[in-house]
């Protein structure tokens, strides 16, 4: 079963079943950045511009785990349709898609400055990766094939 789910500024967590007349709120850490995913087993995936990526419980905000491998913030993270894999983009200028169940980096795309945001195509075949302006740089979007083996992935610099 699916939520509709929302963090407000002061950092609740809330979340309605579609099945019940009453939201039940949770406290999570404030948190820039929220998806959620595994409908039926109820996990919010956040980030917050720490290193890190965390999932949680969403009926009690119990922190399950974290995504951690990068050395800079991670300023954007999606998951895929089916919340198998998630990709996260951060300010060491790299992007990792994670398998989500494992915590395991399937693959890291480097590039020559901070990355902004990241996001995994419906159909789960592309990644779409934007490098951020900085200094005299150009803003840039990247539109990458995935494949289920990463050593068909190529990395971009």
């Amino acid at each position: 079963m699916c939520m509709c789910c929302a963090v407000d500024p002061n950092g609740r967590f809330a979340c309605r079943r579609p099945d019940t007349e009453a939201d039940g709120i949770e406290r999570l850490q404030s948190a820039d950045r929220l998806r959620v995913g595994l409908c039926g087993r109820r996990a919010a995936f956040t980030s917050s511009r720490g290193i890190e990526a965390t999932v949680w419980r969403t009926n009690n905000g119990e922190r399950l785990g974290t995504y951690t491998g990068h050395q800079g913030a991670v300023y954007s993270m999606d998951l895929s349709k089916d919340s198998t894999r998630m990709i996260t983009a951060s300010a060491d200028n790299s992007a990792i898609m994670w398998d989500v169940e494992t915590g395991k980096e399937l693959f890291k795309w480097e590039f020559n400055c901070p990355l902004r945001e990241a996001c995994i195509s419906p159909d789960g075949k592309r990644v779409a990766i934007v490098k951020s302006m900085l200094m005299s740089s150009t803003p840039e979007v990247h539109i990458l094939p995935l494949s289920e083996d990463p050593s068909m992935l190529k990395n971009v610099s």
